[in-house]
């Protein structure tokens, strides 16, 4: 009995310590050379301030992909310019726990520049540690773009 115990006790404390780490960065084009190109009926004249640099970070922690146990609770919208996760499952369900990570440090990062209205040329750097197999997660995600402000928005004629 007392062999079965610690032998339950070891495989319990061998699978609370695996876990694994991940980096990845999402960087839209080069700024230098950065083509946007959008279809609306209005017009946005935005001046950029290369000289003024934003940088915002913001962590989640989830049980099972989608249990918040650890997170902002106000993001910045619309926040997947650039995402390579772009798929029918997140369209429905969102971007989980990195999209929402990724939105909380744009906010952060806009917060922290009062007058910036949008960020330019951002670049996302996320950091997953996860444990238990994966059930458990915990994301990090520092984003560093430009400041932008529009000057003005006006209708196409």
């Amino acid at each position: 009995m007392y062999l079965k115990f610690t032998s339950i006790i070891a495989l319990v404390a061998l699978i609370s310590l695996a876990g694994c780490s991940t980096k990845t960065i999402h960087k839209s084009k080069d700024s230098s050379a950065l083509n946007v190109s959008l279809e609306s009926k209005l017009t946005a004249d935005i001046r950029v301030d290369l000289k003024k640099k934003l940088k915002g970070s913001a962590t989640e922690s989830v049980l099972f992909g989608f249990f918040q146990l650890e997170g902002s609770n106000k993001y910045l919208d619309g926040v997947t310019f650039g995402s390579d996760e772009s798929s029918l499952f997140s369209s429905i369900f969102g971007e989980g726990a990195a999209g929402k990570a990724k939105a909380a440090a744009a906010y952060n990062a806009l917060k922290k520049a009062p007058g910036v209205d949008v960020i330019i040329s951002p670049q996302y750097v996320l950091q997953e540690k996860s444990q238990f197999l994966g059930a458990y997660k915990k994301i990090r995600v520092v984003v560093t773009g430009y400041a932008g402000y529009i000057k003005r928005i006006k209708t196409k004629r």
